[in-house]
């Protein structure tokens, strides 16, 4: 079970720093080159911005349902099951 234990951490850890990054450009920070298609030298749009508040709130989402799966997943291994 280490391997499932493993793959749902990394997993939401990857989902979580992502919505950072995207909680950074939403703050306005000069990272339009990095993101949207890089067609931004520094700080994104209004409309960026709010898109990237949208990214923050689906990439918790998805991280909090990986770590949920791997609960369950936990969950029904149990002690003593293979």
């Amino acid at each position: 079970m280490s391997g499932i234990r493993t793959v749902g951490a990394v997993a939401a850890t990857l989902f979580l720093a992502i919505a950072a990054f995207q909680v950074a450009l939403a703050a306005g920070a000069p990272l339009g080159f990095m993101a949207w298609g890089g067609g931004q030298d520094d700080v994104l749009p209004a409309g960026y911005w709010v898109a990237s508040a949208a990214a923050v709130v689906v990439l918790v989402i998805a991280a909090l349902i990986v770590l949920a799966g791997l609960c369950i997943a936990l969950a029904r291994s149990g002690p003593g099951r293979s």
